[in-house]
C-alpha cells in the first residue's frame, strides 16, 4: 500500500496565497490542490469552505490588535495623544489590509460578504463602529466637549484609509504627507483646537 502524503495547513496556505493573489477570489480550489499537489478533498478536510481557506490565506485578522487598544484607552490619560496611538495603530492595520481586500475586487462575491464573518459586519465597517464607540464615550464623559461622534468616526477612518490607498497604489507621490503630520492635522480638526478636557 503506497504511503499517504502528508501536507501541513501552512503548505495548503501557501498554495491558496499564490492561486488567489494570482486570480483573486476566482481561483478555484481545484487550482489550490494542484499547486499543492494535494486532493480537493484534503483541502475541505482541513478548511470548511473557500471562504474560510481565503480569509486565512490572505492573513485578514478578526480581531485586529487596534480594537483592544481602543478598549483600553477609552477614559485614560490625554484623549489627543490616546487618539494619536489609535490612528497610527488603525493606519498599519489599513496599510496591511488593502492589499488583501484589492485581491477581493476580481471576486464574483462582494468583498462585503467575504470578510463578514461569523454574522458580523466586515472588519472596516467593525472599526467605524469602534472608532464611534471611543469618541460617544469621550463625549459623553465630557472628556471630548462637542462635536459629532459618527462624523468623527468617519473622518479619521475616512482620512487614514485615503493615505493607504493612495500609498499601496503609489499616489502618495503626487501629494506626500508625512503620516504623523496627517495624523496631527486630523486631530486638529476632529477635536478643535480647545475641545479636550485639560487643553
Amino acid at each position: 500500500m503506497a504511503r499517504r502524503r502528508s501536507i501541513s495547513d501552512e503548505q495548503i496556505i501557501e498554495a491558496a496565497k499564490t492561486v488567489f493573489f494570482e486570480k483573486g477570489y476566482s481561483g478555484t480550489t481545484a487550482e489550490i490542490a494542484h499547486a499543492a499537489g494535494i486532493s480537493e478533498g484534503t483541502i475541505f478536510r482541513r478548511f470548511e469552505n473557500k471562504r474560510d481557506l481565503f480569509l486565512v490565506a490572505l492573513g485578514i485578522d478578526r480581531e485586529p490588535s487596534w480594537f483592544k487598544a481602543v478598549d483600553e484607552l477609552v477614559g485614560v490619560g490625554d484623549v489627543r495623544e490616546n487618539l494619536r496611538v489609535i490612528m497610527t495603530m488603525l493606519y498599519d492595520f489599513l496599510r496591511g489590509l488593502l492589499p488583501k481586500v484589492m485581491c477581493m475586487f476580481g471576486s464574483p462575491v462582494r468583498a462585503f460578504e467575504l470578510m463578514s464573518v461569523d454574522g458580523q459586519p466586515p472588519i472596516p465597517i467593525r472599526g467605524q463602529l469602534k472608532l464611534l464607540s471611543f469618541f460617544e464615550a469621550e463625549l459623553a464623559a465630557g472628556r471630548i466637549r462637542s462635536g459629532n461622534s459618527v462624523a468623527m468616526a468617519r473622518t479619521v477612518f475616512g482620512t487614514l484609509h485615503s493615505q493607504a490607498f493612495m500609498e499601496v497604489v503609489g499616489f502618495d507621490v503626487v501629494l506626500p504627507i508625512a503620516l504623523e503630520v496627517l495624523i496631527d492635522q486630523v486631530i486638529g480638526y476632529v477635536l478643535g483646537p480647545a475641545n479636550c478636557e485639560g487643553v
